[in-house]
């Protein structure tokens, strides 16, 4: 399900400068909650995110918007000890298993709720971002959707093997300037 652009602004404007982040890491990279709680410093290279993707670990390469860059200079909070960009409270990840061992607790999935109560947003969930840049690519440039998304196909293999991780890919750039 896409998330409306108006719907975007609204929830952008009144996120607290950590969601703002987390935001506009999920629609400048498709990612999801699980994606952001496992960004590490290593990952940032030259203007880049540069991983495999956790859920296919299939090799991507984001191209940051300024904001994105801008975003995480300001309300990156991650130690040197655990390497990861962002933290929770009292220094543990932002997706962690809750006391009870039956489930986990996911910082980023609890604010952003609380952000859409307050505004009185209903049916909008935190992966609707990466729906939104699924359904935006699709519709400008069908061939790039695999790619930005991180499935796991034999032409993405294929691409990665020939071109190496980090490989530039200029069409899914300018794409991603375009979102």
């Amino acid at each position: 399900k896409s998330i409306d652009k108006a719907t975007i602004a609204r929830l952008f404007e009144a996120a607290s400068p950590k969601m703002k982040t987390y935001i506009a890491l999920s629609l400048n990279c498709a990612w999801y909650q699980k994606d952001i709680a496992t960004f590490r410093t290593e990952h940032l290279i030259d203007g880049y995110i540069v991983r495999d993707r956790n859920k296919t670990g299939v090799p991507t390469r984001f191209k940051l918007w300024k904001i994105t860059k801008e975003l995480l200079k300001k309300n990156a909070n991650g130690s040197k000890k655990s390497g990861l960009v962002f933290e929770g409270r009292n220094g543990k990840a932002l997706l962690h298993p809750n006391s009870s061992g039956k489930g986990r607790t996911d910082a980023i999935r609890s604010e952003f709720w609380r952000l859409c109560k307050s505004l009185k947003i209903e049916g909008v969930t935190y992966s609707h971002f990466r729906d939104s840049v699924a359904t935006y690519v699709e519709s400008v440039a069908a061939e790039l959707t695999s790619k930005i998304l991180g499935h796991s196909d034999k032409r993405l293999a294929r691409f990665y093997v020939e071109q190496g991780a980090a490989a530039v890919d200029e069409k899914l750039d300018a794409l991603i300037d375009q979102l």
